[in-house]
This record gives structure tokens, C-alpha cells and sequence, in this order.
């Protein structure tokens, strides 16, 4: 992998419980990569 000079590498971390069916990753990642 090639990496720029000044650039930062992250990792974005979605959980899903499996008790509240109202979650999904598909509704916390746009969120994630706006933060990121």
C-alpha cells in the first residue's frame, strides 16, 4: 500500500448489537467517514 506524506491513516469501527434491531451499520458509517 502506498502511503502520501502528511497523510493519516484511520479506521472506522461500526458495531451492531444483535438485541436493538434498529441499528445497522448502514446508518452509523456515512456518519463515521464525515467525522473521519
Amino acid at each position: 500500500m502506498e502511503y502520501l506524506q502528511g497523510t493519516t491513516t484511520v479506521t472506522l469501527y461500526a458495531r451492531v448489537s444483535t438485541e436493538d434491531k434498529h441499528q445497522s451499520s448502514d446508518n452509523q458509517l456515512p456518519e463515521l467517514r464525515r467525522f473521519a
